[in-house]
């Protein structure tokens, strides 16, 4: 209980840093982060509501928005992050967060259809049915497609 009043003290001070200092990016980062981590995704979306214009294109600022979308069971920010297509400038290969958050979209999307409730259960079935379109994909690995063969059955290492 003691470190619960900890990180939501922690998390109220944050918010009240981003939201003196709302041009400051990996502030206003830090702070939706903690939020969403502490399932406070209303706060979190409303942060980034408040946020500079500019600040609100960052490609991680748009990330976050999606992410606080999704946790409050609104695929909106998703579908138009997607559907402009998504800019991170600083990603690099083999950080997954694009990915994660693509699954994390498909997984609400299929409990909407399914009434099959969400879950990070969900989430990890359809990691195991279905590769992300490439450009959400910048996973060191994928998995082996239906039929085809995997990197060892196609060149296997010496012995």
């Amino acid at each position: 209980m003691v470190e619960e009043d900890k990180s939501d003290l922690s998390a109220d001070l944050l918010l009240q840093a981003a939201r003196y200092a709302p041009h400051v990016i990996p502030l206003v980062q830090e702070c939706v982060e903690t939020l969403l981590r502490l399932n406070r995704p209303a706060q979190a979306a409303g942060l980034l509501n408040e946020v500079p214009p500019d600040v609100q294109q960052n490609g991680r600022i748009g990330m976050l928005r999606v992410r606080a979308g999704l946790a409050l069971g609104d695929t909106s920010e998703a579908e138009h992050y997607f559907g402009t297509g998504v800019t991170v400038d600083d990603i690099r290969e083999g950080e997954i967060s694009v990915t994660d958050v693509w699954y994390q979209w498909q997984a609400l999307l299929r409990s909407k259809e399914t009434g099959v409730p969400f879950s990070e259960e969900l989430t990890e079935q359809l990691r195991n049915e279905v590769d992300p379109p490439n450009q959400y994909d910048f996973r060191l690995y994928t998995r082996p497609k239906h039929g085809q063969p995997t990197a060892t059955e196609v060149a296997p290492m010496p012995n």
